[in-house]
């Protein structure tokens, strides 16, 4: 029969764990998000895409048969942008999908990322909540080791280094800027979403969608099912740019929860 220390020991276990997978998804939401950011600002925004016509490929000439390598490779990495790649997962999309399946593949991580700082905020909670009774250095060792696996939603109000041993980390110094930049990180699937759809729509309406092509803005070029299927995607896009915002805040207000149980224990061991 397992002994209460045993029991312990397995408990701060799996919140160790469960902080690890905090960490992991983290950056999961946080690669995907700069991946599709790139590939909007390859195609929207980078200088080279307002560069003079005469350094473009005019419409007229694209048909036309090419005998120099050079001339091909190039072709072939103008049409190569209007594509974003992954070929560890054989995947290939294009851009101008990007608002759509890119927010869906963000609330799937946001969605798991929010779920895992649920299950460490409750973790933390219950044990530290049973806890409350045990010696001071069972109460010690329970917050130092659930502390050391908090990286990013790490307890300590500030960033100052501790120069001497006399002064608890804690004491006497402006918040840091670290927890404002992981709740600014946070919230960058959101930023990628809406930055994604304004492109989109910028791409459509104001301007030419592809460096090749010449011609007037897509919007005066396609038909009417193109045209719906463009703000029924956009709008969709927007729809699920809601739900990545909830899952986002979620997850904020749960790693904030943690951080508070954290300092209310630290608090009660001061006493």
């Amino acid at each position: 029969m397992a002994t209460d220390v045993d029991m312990m020991a397995s408990r701060l276990d799996a919140i160790k764990e469960v902080n690890k997978r905090v960490r992991v998804s983290f950056f999961l939401v946080v690669a995907a998000a700069t991946i599709m950011l790139s590939a909007v600002w390859n195609t929207s925004v980078a200088w080279n895409q307002f560069a003079p016509r005469h350094n473009q490929l005019n419409t007229k000439d694209w048909d036309k048969e090419i005998d120099n390598d050079v001339e091909k490779e190039r072709r072939k990495l103008l049409l190569n942008n209007d594509y974003l790649t992954i070929p560890l997962l054989g995947i290939r999309v294009a851009v101008s999908d990007l608002p759509l399946i890119g927010s869906m593949a963000l609330l799937v991580l946001c969605f798991y990322y929010c779920s895992c700082t649920r299950l460490a905020n409750q973790e933390i909670s219950s044990l530290l909540s049973e806890s409350k009774d045990q010696k001071p250095g069972v109460k010690r060792f329970i917050y130092f080791t659930i502390r050391s696996s908090m990286v990013l939603n790490n307890p300590a109000l500030n960033d100052t280094p501790i120069t001497r041993l006399e002064v608890r980390e804690n004491e006497s110094a402006a918040p840091g800027q670290i927890p404002k930049g992981f709740r600014a990180m946070t919230y960058l699937p959101v930023a990628t979403v809406i930055v994604a759809i304004v492109a989109d729509v910028t791409a459509m309406l104001l301007r030419n969608y592809r460096v090749h092509y010449t011609g007037p803005a897509m919007w005066m070029v396609v038909g009417t099912p193109a045209r719906v299927q463009f703000i029924a995607t956009d709008i969709l896009a927007a729809l699920i740019g809601m739900a990545v915002w909830w899952f986002s805040r979620a997850a904020i207000r749960y790693n904030d929860a943690s951080v508070r149980l954290m300092l209310e224990f630290d608090a009660d061991l001061q006493q």
